[in-house]
């Protein structure tokens, strides 16, 4: 991990070009980083609320399943049975009954098997439907799985689950955890350079024959 700082600043042209400088924290590693020259235009956003940091979920807030875990536990092989479940603080929260079939070449599925329950009716349906899978070469050999999202069409190692079927993190809009953190470090340490540059130019006074002027 590293933390982030303001190393240097300057003015042009009323543009705000700042350096950072990330260091390990073990302190072997420096890192630095400018902003481009027209993200002082970004400032007057900050301030009058125009620009905001919006967190999206994470891919570890929603229950999935992977071709590593398939992989794991011997299942990408012939015609296999299987099931998955979750659990939260000791407690199951869901599971699912799938049926891997790679036996027949361009029919390559495994079949889902579940049961919902729409959170504001209470009402349960029941879930049944494939997903397509898609083998690749490797370069060192041997191939590689995917599955192949049903509503994107992308090949993906993982799928999530919202409310009612598998997807990828794109079509869920789901981010890493990582990525938020770095974001929030980032706007953070942007948020406090700019408030204090707001309130030094709250705080100038303009001087006329060495008087200082009405506000």
């Amino acid at each position: 991990m590293h933390n982030l700082y303001v190393s240097k600043f300057n003015r042009l042209n009323g543009d705000i070009r700042l350096k950072f400088s990330r260091i390990s924290e073990d302190k072997r590693e420096i890192k630095d980083d400018t902003i481009p020259n027209d993200f002082g235009n970004c400032r007057r956003n900050i301030f009058m609320g125009r620009y905001y940091y919006s967190k999206k979920d994470t891919v570890n807030s929603y229950k999935s399943i992977s071709i590593k875990f398939l992989k794991q536990h011997k299942q990408l092989v012939g015609y296999c049975p299987g099931g998955i479940s979750w659990t939260r603080g000791g407690e199951k929260t869901g599971s699912v009954s799938y049926y891997v079939d790679i036996m027949n070449p361009g029919e390559e599925h495994i079949r889902f098997e579940y049961t919902t329950t729409i959170r504001d009716t209470g009402e349960k349906i029941d879930r049944d439907y494939k997903v397509r899978l898609e083998s690749t070469k490797c370069n060192y050999g041997g191939q590689r799985w995917w599955f192949i999202c049903n509503n994107c069409q992308r090949r993906v190692g993982v799928l999530y689950i919202g409310d009612s079927e598998f997807a990828c993190r794109h079509c869920y809009n789901l981010t890493y955890e990582s990525r938020n953190e770095s974001r929030r470090g980032f706007l953070g340490v942007m948020g406090n350079y700019f408030k204090a540059e707001k309130i030094r130019e709250e705080m100038k006074r303009t001087f006329y024959n060495g008087k200082p002027t009405r506000k």
